[in-house]
């Protein structure tokens, strides 16, 4: 996230605001899926009223499993983003807090 969007990434390590920026971006993702559905029942018309019930079950069945893969690569990425931005947050607080901690208890022990 930090090479991708370093603003956003900056904005969240200073605000720590995690849990505003993925429901924001749930409400993001659900708009856009909606989006995509309508562009997608453009694109692929749906069966007429003539054809059978099966073959208009599957066009409904077909779009959305077309949304979900969409949906899905959305949450790969988001899941991406937050794994690099807790790798960062470990690296930079709390591996460091651990390392100072161990020096401290190590230089108790020193004459």
């Amino acid at each position: 996230m930090e090479e991708y969007k370093p603003f956003k990434f900056s904005r969240l390590v200073m605000d720590g605001s995690v849990m505003d920026y993925l429901l924001e971006f749930e409400y993001h993702l659900k708009g856009y899926a909606n989006l995509i559905e309508f562009e997608l029942r453009e694109k692929f018309p749906a069966p007429s009223e003539n054809e059978s019930f099966v073959e208009q079950v599957n066009y409904i069945h077909m779009i959305q499993e077309m949304v979900d893969e969409f949906v899905q690569f959305q949450l790969d990425k988001l899941y991406d983003d937050f794994m690099r931005y807790l790798d960062y947050w470990n690296e930079n607080y709390y591996r460091n807090g651990v390392i100072d901690g161990s020096q401290i208890a190590m230089g108790c022990f020193e004459e």
